[in-house]
């Protein structure tokens, strides 16, 4: 049997980190760095509008330019699928160390997607509805009836799915999945037109803070409305959260390892920094 090529797009913006773990293809979205694959390279790409369409123009990338992938995901600099099953909470909070000394389990979601078509994060209750949610964090409620329009008129069949979604309280996170890349394909035919017409008809002249990446805002909620609609099979997930000094989680949950091993693991970790570091000074000298 042939051996399935699996690309997990590890998606980073300036001179954050990225995952260099086997499967993963670190990219900078925006092309804001040269030393990792960018989004601007190949024959087709939308990385100028990056500013707007946050890292979907590194989804776009893959779709246009990887060839012969059987299964693709995405991932962040800080946000990771899990691959542990039965996590009690949406967030599970680590350190870089720590997630670079954890083995990280693809073929387990390869196994998955026998049954199902797409593996994410689960859904998360909200307080609010997702269109008040929306509202409260971006201040645009005119944004919401663009892609109600939007949709009207590439995909009608989905209106009353994205209205009923947006008067709801469950929220899923539509930019971390994995899946085959046939259903990749189609996720991409179906959005990528929806986020053109939203773009022709929004105003990108605002130059605000709640105006950036007002495209990714938006298709980050369009996903689970394709997922719907079509009736896809999804395997739920809790998230990798990679804690980091500039951000930190209200939600902590503790690794599932022994204290003594988290520690052993602290300590190795640590040790192979300083010896890199020792050997890159020596380099140096």
């Amino acid at each position: 049997m042939k051996k399935q090529k699996i690309i997990i797009l590890n998606i980073t913006h300036g001179k954050n980190p990225y995952c260099k773990k086997r499967h993963f293809l670190p990219i900078a979205a925006g092309a804001c760095r040269s030393d990792i694959t960018n989004d601007a390279c190949g024959e087709d790409n939308i990385s100028a509008k990056n500013k707007w369409y946050g890292d979907f123009t590194s989804l776009y990338w893959a779709w246009k330019n990887l060839k012969e992938v059987d299964i693709i995901g995405t991932s962040h600099y800080r946000r990771y699928i899990a691959d542990v099953d039965g996590l009690s909470n949406a967030w599970y909070q680590m350190r870089w160390w720590q997630f670079k000394c954890n083995k990280y389990d693809v073929f387990k979601f390869e196994k998955d997607l026998k049954s199902y078509d797409f593996i994410m994060i689960g859904t998360n209750m909200l307080d609010h509805t997702v269109a008040e949610r929306y509202i409260i964090g971006y201040r645009q409620p005119e944004n919401l009836e663009i892609t109600t329009n939007a949709l009207r008129k590439i995909h009608p069949d989905c209106v009353k799915i994205w209205q009923d979604y947006l008067s709801q309280n469950e929220f899923r996170y539509g930019y971390l999945f994995i899946t085959k890349w046939d259903c990749f394909d189609k996720l991409m035919k179906w959005l990528y037109p929806v986020l053109l017409e939203i773009e022709n008809n929004i105003d990108l002249t605002d130059t605000s803070k709640d105006h950036t990446r007002v495209i990714a805002f938006l298709y980050e909620r369009l996903v689970p409305i394709f997922l719907i609609r079509y009736n896809y099979k999804i395997k739920d997930y809790g998230m990798y959260f990679i804690n980091t000094q500039e951000f930190q989680s209200p939600i902590t949950i503790k690794i599932k390892h022994s204290k003594l091993w988290q520690q052993l693991k602290q300590k190795f970790y640590a040790i192979k920094l300083k010896l890199q570091h020792l050997f890159s000074a020596s380099k140096n000298d």
